[in-house]
């Protein structure tokens, strides 16, 4: 069992686990993208698909390896036993919404550098 701490830990293993698959389906999806993005005349809809799948995959590998979700922190709750738990003290939720944000960013950011690759990949060849 992982041990709940505000801003840095609010989910369990298992909800790890889970993150890590859906990050690794939103990269295999990304992949899909870039490879009808290269072979479809460059299209700016795979372009954005590609963008759009990286982010989501760049998002549940980061929250997997952090053990930590921005959906429970912007729900105020945590999952680091078997049951959802409602977080009250405000400190703890500022800290958990501090870190979700961060983390968003640091997906979105992740997802654009993809994105760029990608593009600039297809630009050379």
């Amino acid at each position: 069992m992982t041990e709940y701490q505000p801003g840095v830990c609010n989910i369990n293993q298992n909800e790890s686990r889970k993150r890590y698959i859906s990050g690794g389906l939103g990269f295999l999806l990304a992949a899909v993208s870039a490879i009808l993005y290269g072979f479809q005349g460059m299209s700016t809809q795979y372009l954005l698909a590609v963008l759009i799948f990286s982010v989501f995959g760049s998002m549940g590998f980061i929250q997997g390896r952090k053990n930590f979700c921005i959906a429970y922190a912007s729900q105020g709750t945590r999952k680091t036993g078997e049951e959802t738990e409602e977080i009250k003290d405000d400190s703890s939720l500022s800290a958990d919404r501090k870190t979700a944000l961060k983390t968003g960013l640091e997906a979105f950011i992740s997802g654009l550098l993809i994105t760029l690759a990608v593009h600039l990949f297809f630009m050379i060849i």
